[in-house]
């Protein structure tokens, strides 16, 4: 095995301590996952940054903890706006139709 740390350029040891991170990581992001369906399996409709806020987990910010929910399909789907976004458009009555102008002032 010694050829093969030479030939990557890194140690046993790193290779171990890496190895060693990676599992951590894995465990953590199960555990992150378990809250995640356990918030769902009691509000089906909550979104993942009141999951975070919900239970604070360690070792993770609101925005992995949102970027690792989206990435497993924990997103919730967006709801259709039921109501209407933009004014209402009265159009008016072209006053200056028919009129003939001689001056630029006249208007």
């Amino acid at each position: 095995m010694k050829p093969y740390y030479k030939l990557a350029d890194v140690s046993k040891q790193a290779h171990q301590q890496y190895m060693l991170r990676q599992s951590q990581k894995q465990d953590r992001t199960t555990y992150y996952l378990g809250l995640m369906e356990q918030a769902r399996v009691m509000h089906p409709v909550i979104g993942l940054a009141k999951i975070y806020y919900l239970y604070l987990p360690a070792g993770i910010g609101r925005e992995a903890f949102e970027h690792l929910g989206k990435a497993y399909g924990y997103c919730l789907e967006s709801q259709p706006s039921l109501s209407w976004k933009g004014a209402r458009v009265v159009p008016y009555k072209n006053l200056l139709a028919g009129k003939s102008f001689v001056d630029i002032y006249q208007i």
